[in-house]
């Protein structure tokens, strides 16, 4: 059995809206593990292999011998993997993969527990934010988002991502996740009367969600309508079968109010692996040939 639930750039949904997007998504089974690769085409460099957030391993796996001799397994000049947790990026390391930059720290939501006990592990200023937003006569409404790129929260999330500079998962593809899979985007909207002023994303795969997008206006701040989602979001997905919430990237640097809002949950903070890169470009930091012949996987289109 895996160690973990599979991360969403690891499962069968995502590899379906990829490969409805035109582009391609290989299966790879491996001595203990599996792994989702894209293929990119890159300015200089060609075609590189990716796998973000994998691979996916279990417990009697080895990592460092199969990731010693995976770029040559998967016939690709360049692969880049973006590890999830510290412990792949020491297999990385031990491979013989350059590290191009270190992980972001990120915030995990778990749902164990019941509502009661939510409430215990939220900071005292976010529990109060929840409760002066009770006490106003704000309306949830829960869907499942349509596949439409075209949605008026993509072009609320885009005015957002420009003001504070970052760069959000393009609309076509959260809308080719909702059409492989019906149900798997939600988004929660609270309205004031029948004016909507805050609005939030959850990708959903197996016992993980993924917060994707959060939008608020000056009102919906105001009455602290993203706590108001954040609560109600947590009650429906662990309703559906989720336990944990991935909140994403919690830097009190670059964002001190979205990583007081996301730790305020009761979310633990995790610094992911980084970003990795074995190319036939560089030298190898060791000889893998030996490792190397045992990586033997299967690719399966």
């Amino acid at each position: 059995m895996f160690d973990i639930a599979p991360p969403l750039q690891q499962t069968q949904v995502y590899a379906d809206a990829v490969r409805l997007l035109g582009a391609r998504a290989d299966r790879l089974d491996l001595p203990g593990g599996r792994a989702l690769i894209l293929r990119r085409q890159w300015p200089l460099l060609g075609e590189v292999a990716m796998i973000s957030r994998g691979p996916v391993w279990t417990h009697d796996a080895t990592p460092v011998t199969t990731c010693a001799g995976l770029r040559r397994r998967i016939g690709a000049h360049h692969l880049i993997i973006n590890a999830d947790r510290m412990d792949q990026a020491a297999h990385l390391l031990a491979a013989g993969f350059h590290r191009l930059h270190q992980g972001p720290t990120v915030a995990d939501l778990s749902l164990s527990g019941g509502p009661r006990d939510w409430a215990a592990r939220m900071q005292g200023k976010w529990r109060n934010r929840l409760r002066h937003a009770l006490s106003h006569p704000l309306r949830v409404q829960r869907a499942a988002l349509p596949p439409d790129p075209r949605h008026w929260i993509f072009r609320a999330d885009a005015a957002v991502a420009r003001r504070q500079g970052y760069r959000p998962m393009p609309p076509a593809m959260i809308a080719a996740l909702a059409a492989v899979r019906p149900g798997a985007v939600q988004i929660l909207t609270a309205f004031d009367r029948d004016h909507p002023v805050a609005a939030m994303v959850f990708l959903r795969c197996g016992p993980i969600a993924v917060y994707q997008i959060g939008w608020s206006d000056t009102q919906g701040r105001a009455m602290s309508a993203g706590n108001l989602l954040m609560w109600q979001a947590m009650l429906a997905l662990h309703q559906m079968g989720v336990d944990r919430i991935e909140l994403g990237l919690a830097d009190a640097a670059t964002a001190p109010g979205l990583a007081r809002f996301k730790t305020g949950t009761g979310a633990a903070l995790r610094q992911t692996g980084g970003t990795w890169i074995d190319t036939a470009l560089l030298p190898r930091r060791m000889r893998r040939d030996a490792l190397g012949q045992q990586a033997c996987g299967t690719v399966v289109a």
